[in-house]
């Protein structure tokens, strides 16, 4: 997320279910870690609406770079993303924010048990 608060918020939500979370508010700074070591991240999860980089574009580049990296994109509102489109790009799920922590919980586990 860009706002720093929400991207911390996330890595509160998800650390005590188990997940080693890496948390970032730049799209940018997200994509850099990846690219350095593409191997040690298991999913990504991006917000759509981000000022340097959109979360669709993320996922594409992101993707270029490991084909089976599941990506979740999280949007309060996206005229420019849909589901269809995100499926298109490969990304596993778009969910509509506000999030809850079951729901977000709910769709991770659901993602990679599938991936495995």
């Amino acid at each position: 997320d860009d706002e720093v608060v929400l991207a911390e918020l996330g890595k509160e939500t998800l650390e005590p279910l188990g997940y080693k979370v890496t948390a970032t508010s730049s799209a940018i700074e997200a994509l850099n870690a990846f690219k350095a070591d593409p191997s040690a991240y298991d999913l990504i999860i991006t917000d759509q609406t981000m000022p340097e980089m959109t979360g669709d574009v993320l996922a594409k580049n992101a993707l270029l770079l490991r084909a089976d990296i599941p990506v979740i994109i999280c949007t309060g509102h996206s005229a420019a993303l849909n589901a269809k489109k995100a499926q298109a790009i490969g990304v596993k799920a778009l969910l509509m924010k506000p999030l809850n922590s079951a729901e977000l919980g709910t769709e991770i586990r659901k993602i990679l048990n599938a991936s495995m």
